[in-house]
């Protein structure tokens, strides 16, 4: 199934190029040349995977993680040979996968894909953001706004540990104040609706961490 893309690249010539390698591969793409711009469109609408050059990330240097956080989509990022270094450390905070420039089309289209599918929630889980509406294994989930949007993060990137902070910053964003027990007291309410339907699929406590959305073992 096609996925949509954004791509955030300030290079006129290797954004439409972008664009159109992910075209051919039957992507639906949006381009933008500026990170906030393209932070904007992220929050009014639904992608599956941001390509960002590192380059639009540095003039938000002191605003960047939360143009980054409000973006709430898989990042792959594109990294010159002068910022590797830099791109390791994105790849620790905040970016999902990095390759360098320049780089064959090929690869880079395989890594997307890639990021696509790990990204993806499992099949057996419908979670639609614009009514609202979730279902596991066809059972309607009948969810808080908080618990939708905890419940959808934690799906986005099953496997992914998330620590609690992280989540707070997710839900109610980098300056509230909110206790990471709020997180807690989701989870359980998540939880006890999701023990009634046998999905294979649960939200796993790591202990000193945080929690993590992951197929059950039999």
């Amino acid at each position: 199934m096609a996925s949509r893309i954004l791509i955030v690249e300030p290079d006129d010539r290797l954004r439409e190029s972008l664009r159109l390698h992910l075209s051919l591969e039957g992507h639906q793409c949006d381009t933008r040349a500026d990170l906030g711009i393209a932070a904007d469109s992220a929050r009014a609408d639904r992608f599956d995977l941001a390509v960002v050059n590192l380059v639009t990330t540095r003039r938000y240097r002191t605003r960047r993680a939360a143009h980054l956080e409000s973006m709430r989509v898989p990042t792959l990022l594109l990294a010159g040979g002068d910022g590797e270094d830099e791109a390791i450390s994105a790849l620790e905070e905040w970016a999902d996968d990095y390759v360098t420039l320049p780089v064959a089309m090929r690869e880079l289209i395989a890594r997307a894909h890639a990021l696509i599918r790990r990204m993806s929630a499992p099949d057996s889980l419908l979670i639609d953001p614009s009514r609202r509406h979730v279902e596991l294994e066809g059972h309607i989930l009948k969810l808080t706004e908080y618990e939708f949007q905890l419940l959808r993060v934690l799906a986005k990137r099953p496997g992914v540990v998330f620590q609690r902070r992280a989540l707070l910053s997710e839900l109610w964003g980098t300056n509230a104040l909110v206790l990471p027990r709020s997180i807690d007291a989701l989870v359980m309410r998540v939880r006890r609706q999701m023990r009634t339907i046998p999905s294979g699929w649960q939200i796993a406590t790591i202990r000193g961490i945080g929690y993590q959305f992951k197929r059950t073992v039999n």
